[in-house]
């Protein structure tokens, strides 16, 4: 039993959380909130944002409608309307695309979609559109 007991790390991370949403603040300020409310449109523009800049640097790019899944198995059968940005580098596959992003320092986490790259920006916080484009520019 001792293996399965939590540290006061974790009891810590939970009070404060618990205290954001008890006085109300759990919208702004916990990550996650902000995700899940963040709508198609505004995921839409950014994403439009992001695929100019890319295209800009060389990458092939397109933005489709997809779908988010919530909370990795946590809410199985769960998922929101989202927005992607589809990538595509000639004489590359999306496994190697991958794998690339993967090791960038900060690590880029896409996904595989119809054998494409796709990223979710409802996973990246508004405003590091710029950051994430300038980390992809640089593996061009």
């Amino acid at each position: 039993m001792r293996a399965l007991r939590v540290d006061k790390l974790t009891y810590a991370a939970l009070e404060a959380t618990l205290e954001v949403h008890a006085i109300g603040r759990g919208q702004d300020d916990v990550p996650v909130q902000r995700m899940l409310r963040m709508g198609k449109e505004e995921i839409g523009r950014r994403a439009e944002g992001l695929a100019d800049l890319l295209a800009r640097a060389g990458w092939t790019t397109r933005v489709i409608d997809g779908m988010s899944t919530v909370g990795g198995g946590s809410a199985p059968g769960s998922e929101l309307p989202t927005r992607l940005v589809e990538l595509q580098r000639d004489g590359l596959t999306a496994d190697q695309i991958e794998q690339r992003l993967r090791a960038l320092d900060p690590p880029v986490i896409a996904r595989i979609q119809d054998d494409r790259i796709v990223l979710d920006l409802r996973t990246v916080s508004p405003g590091e559109e710029t950051v994430l484009a300038a980390i992809l520019t640089a593996t061009a």
